[in-house]
């Protein structure tokens, strides 16, 4: 295959983090002891001091207005909650109360985006350091406040002389990723798994020193499980990593055991040395992938929310004309599957009032069998669109498009082949607005696809995401200039190893459900009113001549859980659908006539 070109995306500063910064709990002995902490691209520099003090609650716990516990705060560390504001925001409301110091609380639970601590970005002048605690914790700590004091520490420790830690790239103070293998897929299908090469993860990842001492036999060890139930447990070892230096390790035996079903595969990788280490919160880090009944995504995805997980403290993009993000991926054993909705996360720099997007599925038909992509061999196959309300008012949006078939008679793009390559993908045809697109930084791919390309074994497939700003004749991607952006960190105008890597945060439904062929398309015409649906569904219906309709509610694995005939014959209908007891998940109005059978999907958001 031909190489993906890199494209200059902003400039940021990129380098591996070495010097130790730290958040330990002095009191109460029941949280005593080091927690995983993120820092900020804004405030002061962790590292250029220490800080102790007793933890205050602000007032308002948002810290979007001027605190009224002012006299409380000064002199302590201010304790204020993520939400509403921006973090930098919540810094200065902090400050000009008089504290020391800010840590900020991750509201969301670890079902949703965000659970645990990540770098937060701001550009206002914020004049004390501020750092990010996790939503546990946070949890704990403000447990432990109600009944009494809470002391910590926070700030930067003298180096000791054995420490080591899991490596993560930082970039702006407020991109900070893993250096570690993640499965190309955060979310896939388990009925695409059935060979015993189908799943086939091989862990590996870097070890940093940020130590006085070099480390001789350092230990990378993974562990995979589902549940309480340890799936895989394997080390490697790495040697001889000297001081400020990171060493690299593949494990030798790959994971591939998904007999335990679907659900979510917790991977926790880890950093050891013989010797005892005072620091051990970076020693280890967490992550996790989804085997589904439904949903394909390079990121990690969130089910609460049907959105893919953004993690990180950056949206990447921009540019108010056309823009086209795509996600690739394969169905090996997918003929008869059917892909009916793309999810996506959106940001804009103003309101995204009147601003149009489309979701696309592309098929992929190499036509001269050269194993290049050339953009003629792009076929459009599946296409969806949103346009947001004159009125809206948000400048970052969850996208839910529903997908039409433009192949073939179903009324949802039906897969032909085992193994073909498709392209999921938004597009932005270019407005008022700049449209920024979420990534899932915490999933970095990055060790994955440099290993991939030094075997010589990469493929389009392996790809976290192809971007373009190039529209082809077709009004599809231009693919000869698609690519990866990097990031331009040191300034010296060229790109050195500064690609980034993270899956876009893309993802698409697919439902077993074989479409079923309209018998007459000219003789029925069928309209959702309104779609996502959140209690009711509204569908207009308008036939050639009067005949009798029934109707059918059905899930995405084919159960129909709702049916229903018109007592008369008639040419014009209006029917609303009561989907109070319904949950949330994609759905198909299927309406037949004597003449006609049509299907509708729909999307069901409680």
């Amino acid at each position: 295959m031909k190489k993906v070109l890199p494209i200059l995306c902003m400039l940021l500063s990129f380098h591996i983090m070495a010097q130790k910064a730290a958040v330990i709990v002095n009191s109460p002995s029941s949280l005593q002891g080091e927690k995983v902490f993120a820092g900020a691209d804004f405030g002061t520099d962790l590292t250029s001091n220490l800080w102790t003090a007793d933890l205050v609650m602000a007032n308002p716990n948002l810290g979007c207005s001027p605190l009224t516990n002012s006299a409380e705060i000064a002199g302590k560390i201010c304790v204020i909650d993520r939400g509403i504001c921006l973090f930098d925001q919540k810094g200065q409301a902090a400050a000009t109360a008089g504290a020391i110091a800010l840590i900020i609380l991750n509201h969301n639970d670890q079902t949703n985006r965000g659970g645990p601590p990540f770098q937060m970005a701001g550009s206002a002048a914020v004049s004390i350091p501020v750092v990010m605690l996790g939503y546990q914790d946070g949890i704990d700590i403000k447990e432990a406040m109600k009944s009494g004091t809470v002391n910590v520490t926070l700030g930067g420790f003298p180096k000791e002389d054995n420490d080591v830690s899991i490596s993560k790239s930082q970039c702006d103070g407020a991109l900070t990723q893993p250096n570690v293998i993640h499965p190309t897929y955060g979310s896939y299908l388990l009925s695409q798994l059935r060979g015993a090469t189908d799943f086939n993860f091989l862990p590996g990842g870097m070890i940093n020193n940020p130590g006085k001492l070099g480390q001789a036999n350092a230990k990378l060890g993974c562990e995979i499980s589902k549940g309480s139930t340890s799936l895989y447990k394997e080390s490697v070892d790495i040697t001889n990593i000297g001081p400020d230096e990171t060493g690299r390790g593949i494990l030798s035996k790959a994971f591939s055991d998904v007999s335990n079903g679907a659900g979510r595969y917790s991977i926790s990788y880890s950093a050891s040395i013989a010797q005892s280490e005072k620091y051990l919160s970076d020693n280890v880090y967490n992550t996790y992938f989804d085997l589904s009944g439904g949903i394909i995504s390079k990121s990690r995805f969130n089910v609460n929310d049907r959105a893919p997980i953004f993690s990180g403290a950056y949206y990447f993009g921009g540019g108010a004309s056309f823009r086209e993000y795509m996600m690739p991926f394969s169905l090996p054993y997918g003929k008869g599957l059917m892909i009916d909705t793309l999810y996506s996360n959106i940001l804009a720099n103003a309101p995204l009032a009147s601003a149009y997007l489309e979701g696309r599925i592309y098929r992929w038909d190499d036509s001269n069998n050269d194993n290049e992509i050339n953009t003629e061999e792009m076929t459009l196959v599946a296409l969806g669109s949103k346009t947001f309300d004159a009125s809206e008012t948000r400048t970052s949006a969850v996208l839910t498009i529903p997908l039409e078939n433009l192949e073939g008679s179903e009324l949802v793009y039906t897969v032909k082949n085992d193994g073909e390559l498709h392209f999921a993908s938004v597009q932005y045809s270019g407005g008022s607005q700049e449209i920024f697109m979420g990534y899932d930084h915490d999933y970095n791919q990055r060790m994955y696809v440099q290993a991939k390309d030094s075997a010589q074994t990469l493929e389009y497939i392996d790809y976290p995401y192809l971007n373009t700003a190039t529209q082809a004749p077709s009004g599809g991607p231009d693919m000869d200039v698609a690519g990866l952006f990097y990031f331009d960190c040191n300034g010296s105008g060229a790109n050195e190893d500064e690609v980034i890597y993270s899956p876009i945060d893309i993802a698409i439904h697919v439902s077993g459900m074989v479409a079923t062929k309209d018998l007459n398309n000219k003789s029925m015409d069928v309209k959702i009113l309104g779609n996502p649906v959140k209690e009711i569904l509204t569908a207009e219906i308008q036939l050639q001549s009067a005949e009798k309709i029934t109707y059918q509610v059905v899930n995405s694995l084919g159960n129909v859980i709702y049916q229903s005939t018109e007592k008369e014959s008639t040419t014009t209908v209006l029917r609303s659908f009561d989907l109070q007891g319904i949950a949330s998940g994609n759905y198909f109005l299927k309406v037949r006539s004597a003449n006609a059978i049509i299907t509708k999907p729909f999307i069901v958001i409680k």
